[in-house]
């Protein structure tokens, strides 16, 4: 429902949802803390003292804790996981099936959003930040919001950017949990309020007894009917409605024990990797003007009567392990059992190195699992059966529907939003579909099945199927490169056979082996292959650029007898 100025001003002074609005910046920073990028301790958030607080729970003394924090280090072993899985999962957006389109009233309208969508870069916008967002920070919003003054043109121009759920003032959702208005901070005394009817802005002062007050500074009407501002995840957590179940949320647990296993291996690797060297020590006789050498500590009262202590000089104490660490060991005592050498090494049974090694790979493995569905580098001593194929190929493909559905249904609205606001009625509907054709084989993989079955010669029709994968991994979503790509494979004389199969001194050898030369000829001739005769039939058209093809052929063919015809003239 459309909100009044007054109604938004009330909730400026008492915000209704502001609890969970907190809640979910809090659950945003835990993830930011494992996924967004940063180089120190500092840079990594607000949830970066809490996991110190966890840290120092578990280790109580004051030296491994500070050893801890020194062998910290970034980027974390989590935000590594978690961009190998995001490369992963990009995948979402590079169907074969996948579809983006729309219609409006009039072609001339038509046109000028496909050329305004991609002036502003809503493609891009979506495939990087909203799709890092949600990696970071899920409970982020979109907003369409439109420019203070209308630069050029006759249409409005509105233009997307993310929220984060930090900024927000206060939430509103309708009965459906749409949002229903949604005030958010634009500066340090200016707040924007957005609902189903209104852009507005408010102005906060200082009234006399030290209260903030709330002006309307601007009012922008729009016909939308619901409010600009929409979730970029889509999955709900608490009954409020406004927190958001991150796809990471299940794994966090595991994420903080990742980066404390990585730690401690780390702490591992600086000493129980290394043999301890023993030895007896004797007696320290060094002493000072403040006192003794006891036990490696020379202790004393000053003046006013207060203890002091300091280490030894002579270094009495055993170090902190690490790489040629040395403990002295006290000389046995009367009675007691003798060593059996003045020195000695002191190792660690191997198990107990391998432990840490194999549980931190673990949980990495079971991160990035999590994440994609799939094993990143399964182990390749144990053969995969035919149902554990098929159970992993179906996991991998569940996790990129499972995104398709969210990123479908926030870019969906981000153009629905900006056709509506930039043309009003002209603007009719929206298709985005991302398809569920995904591309999960490698090009390196499709070329290594396209070899292998040329080599062991099977039949044509299967050679040309696995050809067709490599031409649809080569070119993506890229229309122009895909057709392209077709009509060489259409034009290229027997393109399963190997050229030493072909027979020489036929016209089609030479066209061939000289393929790409030839291709380039026509094309500079006649332009692009795609754009050549693109508005006859396709037919037509590749048995026009063949018969060309042919004739440079019979043409260099000539050209080359000419000049073995002139060769021996010019010899005599």
């Amino acid at each position: 429902m459309r909100r009044s100025a007054q109604q938004l001003q009330t909730y400026l002074e008492k915000p209704k949802n502001q609890a969970a609005i907190l809640q979910a910046g809090s659950d945003d920073e835990r993830t930011v803390f494992h996924a967004r990028p940063a180089s120190t301790f500092d840079e990594a958030g607000s949830y970066a003292p809490k996991f110190k607080s966890l840290v120092q729970g578990i280790l109580t003394q004051k030296r491994k804790q500070a050893a801890f924090f020194k062998l910290l280090q970034f980027p974390l072993p989590t935000r590594r996981q978690i961009s190998r899985a995001s490369d992963d999962l990009n995948r979402v957006f590079e169907a074969q099936d996948r579809f983006i389109g729309w219609e409006f009233t009039t072609p001339e309208t038509d046109e000028d959003f496909r050329e305004y969508v991609r002036s502003k870069k809503i493609e891009t916008f979506v495939r990087e930040d909203v799709f890092n967002a949600i990696f970071e920070r899920c409970n982020s919003l979109v907003v369409v919001d439109l420019p203070e003054t209308q630069m050029f043109g006759e249409y409005p121009e509105p233009y997307a950017y993310l929220l984060p759920i930090s900024n927000v003032f206060d939430l509103g959702l309708n009965p459906d949990k749409s949002i229903e208005y949604c005030i958010f901070s634009v500066a340090k005394d200016r707040f924007a309020a957005f609902d189903e009817g209104h852009f507005r802005i408010f102005s906060k002062e200082k009234d006399e007894a030290g209260k903030d007050t709330y002006t309307l500074l601007r009012e922008i009407e729009h016909s939308l009917g619901y409010c600009p501002v929409n979730f970029i995840w889509h999955d709900q957590f608490g009954d409020a409605g406004i927190r958001r179940l991150s796809p990471l949320f299940d794994a966090l647990a595991d994420m903080d024990r990742l980066v404390m296993a990585d730690v401690f291996k780390e702490d591992v690797d600086l000493h129980a990797a290394y043999p301890y060297l023993w030895y007896l020590k004797e007696k320290c006789t060094y002493k000072d003007h403040d006192g003794a050498c006891m036990g490696g500590t020379i202790a004393w009262f000053d003046e006013n009567n207060q203890p002091k202590s300091k280490k030894c000089p002579n270094d009495c104490q055993n170090a902190f392990a690490g790489p040629g660490t040395a403990f002295k060991i006290s000389q046995p005592g009367s009675g007691e059992h003798p060593l059996p050498a003045p020195a000695g090494f002191v190792t660690l049974p191997r198990d107990t190195l391998d432990y840490i090694t194999e549980k931190v790979d673990s949980l990495k493995k079971e991160l990035f699992h999590f994440l994609t569905g799939y094993d990143q580098e399964p182990d390749k001593t144990k053969a995969l059966n035919e149902d554990q194929v098929q159970s992993q190929f179906e996991a991998r493909i569940n996790k990129l529907i499972y995104w398709a559905e969210h990123l479908e249904r926030t870019h969906r609205w981000i153009l629905e939003t900006i056709g509506r606001l930039r043309y009003g009625v002209e603007f009719v509907k929206v298709t985005v579909n991302y398809g569920r054709e995904f591309y999960l084989e490698t090009l390196q993989d499709a070329l290594t099945a396209y070899q292998d079955a040329r080599q062991k010669g099977l039949p044509m029709f299967l050679l040309e199927v696995l050809r067709r994968r490599v031409v649809h991994l080569l070119a993506r979503n890229n229309d122009h490169e895909l057709q392209r790509l077709t009509f060489l494979e259409l034009l290229e004389p027997y393109p399963d056979v190997p050229l030493q199969s072909v027979p020489q001194g036929t016209v089609d050898y030479e066209l061939k082996a000289n393929f790409p030369r030839y291709v380039g000829q026509f094309e500079r001739d006649n332009g692009d292959l795609v754009s050549f005769g693109s508005n006859g039939n396709i037919a037509k058209k590749l048995e026009t650029i063949e018969t060309e093809l042919y004739n440079y052929v019979e043409a260099r063919r000539k050209l080359w007898e000419q000049r073995q015809q002139e060769a021996p003239e010019t010899a005599r």
